[in-house]
């Protein structure tokens, strides 16, 4: 896609939505983008977004 720039489209479309923690954890990719402590916590935080929305569709 282009123009499409992650994480920096990544936080907001994550705070369009209410994903706050994928917005945190993509806000701080963008800082550090070469710390795979980060990166590991971006997909922890997209993983719980998720599951919540899954639960909601239950």
């Amino acid at each position: 896609m282009s123009g499409w720039r992650l994480p920096t489209d990544c936080a907001g479309a994550a705070l369009a939505v209410g994903a706050f923690g994928v917005a945190e954890s993509a806000a701080a990719v963008e800082a550090a983008p070469q710390d795979a402590g980060n990166l590991a916590a971006l997909g922890a935080a997209v993983l719980e977004a998720e599951l919540f929305i899954l639960k909601l569709c239950r």
